[in-house]
C-alpha cells in the first residue's frame, strides 16, 4: 500500500480490528450480491436459491482470503465487532427471506425457512470450501478419486447444487 507497517494502526486499534473491517467489507460485497440475485425475477425457489448459491460460491472462488477471514478461524468470534456481526447476519437475511417466501405452507412434511436456513447455507458453504480448499489439485483418473468429484463441480458449480436443492421441492 506504499505506507509504514504501522500506518493501518492510525486507523484500526488492533490487528484483529482491522482484519474485522476487511471481513466485514466481504459481507458488504457478498450481500450486493445476494442482494442482485433477491431482486432478479426467478420462477420458483429452487431456481432463486440456486442463483444465490452460485453467487456464494463465485464470491469464494474470486475472493479466497477475503472469504477465509469471514468464514475461517482467524477471527472466530464476531461478537467484539458489533458491524461485522451485522453485516454476517444480513447476508443470512437474504438467504432467509427467499426461504420464507418460496416454501410452501402446504408442504408434506412443512419446511420452516429457519430448518431450511441452515441446511442450504451448509450445503452451499460445503461445496464452496471444497471447490476453494482443493482448486489446482492434481486430476486422478480413478473415479472413486474425490478429486474427480471436485474437478466435475469446479467444472459446473451449478450442477452440483441444483441437486442438493432438488430434494427442497
Amino acid at each position: 500500500a506504499g505506507v509504514s507497517p504501522t500506518a493501518p494502526y492510525r486507523h484500526f486499534p488492533s490487528k484483529q480490528s482491522l482484519l474485522a473491517a476487511l471481513a466485514e467489507e466481504g459481507f458488504h460485497e457478498l450481500r450486493a450480491r445476494f442482494d442482485a440475485v433477491a431482486a432478479a425475477p426467478h420462477p420458483d425457489l429452487e431456481q432463486r436459491l440456486l442463483a444465490l448459491g452460485v453467487a456464494y460460491v463465485e464470491f469464494a472462488l474470486e475472493h479466497p482470503t477475503t472469504y477465509e477471514l469471514m468464514f475461517g478461524r482467524v477471527l472466530g468470534d464476531f461478537s467484539p465487532f458489533r458491524s461485522l456481526q451485522e453485516a454476517g447476519e444480513g447476508c443470512y437475511l437474504v438467504l432467509y427471506r427467499i426461504l420464507a417466501e418460496g416454501l410452501s405452507p402446504d408442504a408434506s412434511p412443512p419446511l420452516s425457512a429457519t430448518r431450511l436456513g441452515g441446511v442450504v447455507w451448509a450445503a452451499v458453504h460445503g461445496v464452496a470450501s471444497l471447490l476453494l480448499y482443493h482448486r489446482g489439485t492434481r486430476i486422478s483418473e480413478h473415479p472413486e478419486d474425490p478429486r474427480v468429484s471436485l474437478h466435475s463441480m469446479l467444472a459446473d458449480p451449478a450442477a452440483a447444487l441444483r441437486v442438493l436443492f432438488a430434494g427442497i421441492r
